[in-house]
């Protein structure tokens, strides 16, 4: 049955791209801005939210352990870090953005 299939594209690195994010050619792509610039990643989430987004994706797609240590430089717990910090991110997101339309809500 159709209606039961969700369709999602993640776009996350390319909206950062548009923000003004360099990550052409990083092996890590969005995952590296989880280290460098993690509030870009919430605003981002929060931009498709507000667009009506259903569904946002976690900056972790191209994060692992061994590649976080070794394109970062960081130790086994920074990279296991990094990866919980983008789920972290997300449900920030989330939250903010329920905060937000339930103000709007009451205001109405």
């Amino acid at each position: 049955d159709e209606s039961k299939v969700i369709l999602i594209d993640g776009g996350l690195a390319s909206e950062l791209q548009n923000n003004g994010y360099n990550i052409d050619g990083d092996p890590l792509w969005s995952a590296r801005i989880l280290h460098t610039d993690a509030n870009a990643i919430r605003d981002v989430h929060l931009a498709y939210l507000r667009a009506g987004a259903s569904v946002i994706t976690c900056a972790s797609y191209q994060a692992s352990i061994s590649g976080l240590r070794e394109h970062l430089g960081v130790s086994e717990k920074t990279a296991e870090g990094l990866i919980s910090r983008s789920v972290q991110i997300a449900k920030q997101a989330r939250k903010e953005y329920l905060l937000e339309t339930t103000r709007q809500k009451e205001e109405e």
